[in-house]
């Protein structure tokens, strides 16, 4: 009886270490789909991004040209019903919109290469099966606390010209990069 009993025990321990272990990589299972996930949102907006920096290089006129329309704000000051008291804001010179546009560029390639770089940092851990540290996990929160500076900046400037009353779609296409940071935070810090 007691061999029997004994017998019975060894078998639910090695049961028990068994379901133990399956926890284990269960847990590691899951750690890996997360670095997975947040590699590929990152690497993907980070790719998304140098696409955009890319296109402000290689055609500055048409940026040059909104810019200088909402700094200029000359559609504003043409109508006689909106914005009369922001019309003081107005910035002229040709010189104005190039210097601007530069400083951006500027700014979003320093953010570029932060995102480019954290994400082929996440790239690799999951290529060698690591997980993401504190130390990787404040990169990316540092990358997409960069691109919120810069949309939450073209959303003040464009207020402060008022691009609102004749550029809502620009003013539209902040907001939506504003949310989608945003989503991209709160899906990094909850994984």
């Amino acid at each position: 009886m007691l061999k029997m009993l004994t017998g019975r025990l060894s078998l639910l321990d090695r049961n028990l270490n068994i379901n133990h272990i399956d926890l284990k990589n269960q847990e590691i299972k899951t750690m890996n789909i997360n670095t997975i996930i947040i590699s590929v949102v990152i690497f993907s907006y980070g790719t998304w991004f140098i696409l955009a920096v890319f296109n402000n290089l290689v055609d500055f006129k048409t940026n040059k040209f909104l810019i200088g329309k909402m700094i200029t704000m000359e559609e504003i000051i043409n109508d006689p019903n909106l914005g009369n008291k922001l019309q003081s804001r107005a910035i002229n010179g040709e010189h104005w919109p190039s210097i601007i546009l530069s400083c951006v560029i500027c700014y979003q390639l320093i953010t570029a290469i932060k995102l480019a770089f954290t994400g082929f940092m996440l790239i690799n851990l999951v290529i060698s099966g690591g997980s993401i540290t504190n130390e990787v996990l404040l990169g990316v929160n540092y990358s997409l606390l960069m691109l919120l500076i810069l949309w939450f900046g073209f959303l003040t400037g464009g207020l402060w010209f008022g691009y609102w009353m004749k550029m809502p779609q620009v003013q539209l296409v902040h907001l939506l990069l504003v949310l989608t940071t945003l989503l991209c935070l709160i899906l990094v810090n909850s994984l």
